[in-house]
């Protein structure tokens, strides 16, 4: 064992030397913490969670070297320097956590379930691929919707109407029967269903058909209701009128689209389908106001109808 008396030797000697262990001048303090709190936040914004930590050891491994390299400056800040590292990317990992839970409530309400799923499983810089197809494409509309806007005139209740039009009804072709929405344009609605996993086209076919027959059951009870969901809110008189006009047609093709990217390559985008299937559908249900039906289906899609046992007339008889 040293003496006590040893000790202090080698202290008075130590002072008199000072050759004791220094830390690293002020301003050489000063501008390391300011150089990691610049590469925590650049690491944070543009690397991987595990690169980042990699980096974090890195510096942990490197600055414990510097207490080595000179005998006089041995205390180097490790500990303080990489707290102010990890602050620095942990708070960058924070905000990215909470960007990426509100964008993903955002996709939810804006990107169709399926094809949320479809684009998570690309890889990161891999882009979607356009492909061909076969579909159901399911178009309705409604009758006497520019009459009943100019009815209204108020565009929180021409939106209230529409709103709860749309999450009274066609909720359900989501819901319940799997179908992708193609697009709101105005009063009009479109739905698909495509072998994008190759599935049956007997089941695919059934799904969108139910989802028709539901379809138009919820608009009847809708137009039914409506009287009674806005008589606290629109004139007794405009209701009758509404409720004499307001109808609904559903048009229902097949046939083989192209899925893909649309829109301006450095601009807003739109993951949808293009093809014959869309314009005939828009067409055949805008017969059914001509015909008093209130559904029209291609003839490509009669075999499925006819495996669900419901009965079909041609148009105009």
């Amino acid at each position: 064992m040293t003496p006590g008396s040893q000790f202090l030797i080698d202290a008075i000697e130590t002072i008199i030397n000072q050759d004791s262990p220094q830390p690293p001048p002020y301003s050489v303090r000063v501008g390391l913490y300011v150089m990691i709190a610049i590469i925590s936040i650049i690491a944070g914004i543009f690397l991987r969670q595990a690169l980042l930590w990699l980096l974090g050891l890195s510096l942990f491994i490197l600055l414990s070297l510097f207490c080595f390299l000179n005998p006089v400056m041995q205390l180097w800040p490790v500990f303080s320097t990489l707290s102010i590292y990890f602050v620095g990317a942990g708070q960058l990992v924070a905000i990215h956590l909470f960007v990426g839970f509100k964008e993903k409530k955002i996709t939810d309400q804006y990107i169709p379930e399926q094809l949320h799923r479809m684009l998570m499983a690309l890889n990161i810089n891999e882009s979607f691929k356009s492909r061909r197809c076969h579909a159901v494409v399911l178009m309705s509309d409604l009758a006497g919707y520019t009459t009943v806007t100019g009815l209204l005139k108020e565009p929180n209740l021409i939106l209230e109407l529409m709103n709860d039009y749309l999450d009274a009804t066609s909720l359900v072709l989501h819901k319940k029967y799997a179908g992708i929405l193609e697009a709101y344009v105005g009063d009009l609605v479109c739905y698909y269903w495509a072998d994008i996993n190759h599935e049956d086209p007997v089941a695919m076919y059934q799904k969108a058909l139910n989802g028709a027959i539901e379809l138009h059951e919820l608009q009847q009870q809708f137009f039914a209701s409506i009287h009674q969901r806005y008589k606290e809110k629109i004139d007794a008189d405009i209701l009758s009128r509404i409720d004499n006009i307001i109808d609904a047609g559903i048009g229902i093709t097949v046939g083989n689209v192209v899925m893909g990217n649309l829109g301006p390559e450095k601009a807003t985008q739109k993951l949808g389908i293009l093809g014959d299937p869309l314009n005939l559908a828009a067409r055949i249900e805008s017969l059914t106001r001509l015909f008093n039906t209130d559904i029209i289906i291609a003839g490509d899609f009669l075999d499925a109808v006819a495996l669900s046992g419901l009965k079909t007339r041609p148009l105009g008889r």
